[in-house]
């Protein structure tokens, strides 16, 4: 099948430009091609195929305004316009949710559901190309780099520094304007009235005015429930993708200045890192 390799991957980009695949659907499409790529006797093959379809992601990835500034990173993906309605509804009764808050919110779910597509695809190639044959004799017993040498060091960065912006939210700046109180963000990680009642069996509260079902109090519910989702997994599949990269040998363990960055960006951030996002980070071999 690898004579076919550059057929599959003109249809893949066709199907992506013609938007006929899911985010999911193309990490399934990539990781097909990983797997083919796997099979390619010789290193410099392989590598030139892997190349041929992770640069243009990597670039993505590390172009991101999102990485910019924590704020631009609370802007893109709408954490902050949803801490300002969330003060709005409870703060003033006749405020309704436009149509142009709509969407804003619409394409700030956009902006959140590329950062999970780009920070799983990579994951997910890593682990096939980690998890290889012969991946371990490669890297470990010979002097032949890994396949995505190339690479680690463009992936590390953004996702530190991804991380290090979730890590934020417990620790938001109060010099930020245009929030009247910058609680209202962190109430986006606590527990909702909903999850609670169903976690203790009880009935999920309803929001009801005087005309009945309040449209914009539903509106922030939902964006609020799936933007906790979100931050729950994208953290997850930057931790998955760093511990991928510490597969990467001395690719990744010989970087410049690898040792404080971790620090700065992940230990800064003590009280709001889990055991198990640390046990990722423990990784010595593929």
């Amino acid at each position: 099948m690898q004579p076919y390799f550059n057929t599959f991957w003109a249809s893949i980009q066709d199907l992506v430009a013609k938007s006929l695949v899911t985010s999911g659907e193309k990490t399934f499409l990539i990781e097909f091609l990983v797997l083919l790529c796997n099979t390619a006797p010789k290193a410099a093959d392989r590598n030139s195929f892997l190349a041929l379809v992770i640069d243009p992601l990597v670039r993505e990835w590390e172009s991101s305004p999102h990485f910019q500034s924590s704020e631009n990173f609370f802007n893109s993906t709408g954490i902050k316009l949803l801490a300002q309605i969330s003060f709005e509804v409870k703060n003033n009764p006749g405020f309704q949710v436009s149509d142009q808050l709509r969407i804003e919110l619409q394409k700030a779910s956009l902006n959140r559901r590329q950062l999970y597509f780009l920070a799983n695809t990579f994951f997910v190639m890593l682990k096939r190309i980690n998890h290889a044959e012969d991946l371990k004799t490669l890297v470990n017993k010979t002097e032949e780099p890994h396949p995505l040498s190339a690479f680690v060091s463009r992936l590390v960065a953004p996702t530190l520094m991804l991380i290090k912006m979730i890590h934020t939210l417990w620790n938001i700046p109060h010099s930020w304007v245009g929030i009247p109180d910058t609680d209202q963000i962190r109430s986006l990680l606590q527990i909702s009235e909903t999850e609670r009642a169903f976690l203790l069996g009880e009935d999920p509260p309803l929001f009801y005015d005087e005309e009945g079902y309040t449209t914009q109090t539903f509106v922030l519910s939902k964006e609020i429930r799936k933007t906790r989702t979100w931050l729950g997994t994208i953290r997850d599949a930057c931790y998955n993708l760093l511990g991928q990269l510490c597969c990467a040998g001395p690719s990744f363990y010989s970087l410049s200045g690898l040792s404080s960055a971790i620090v700065l960006n992940i230990f800064s951030f003590a009280t709001a890192i889990e055991s198990r996002h640390l046990r990722v980070l423990n990784r010595e071999e593929p």
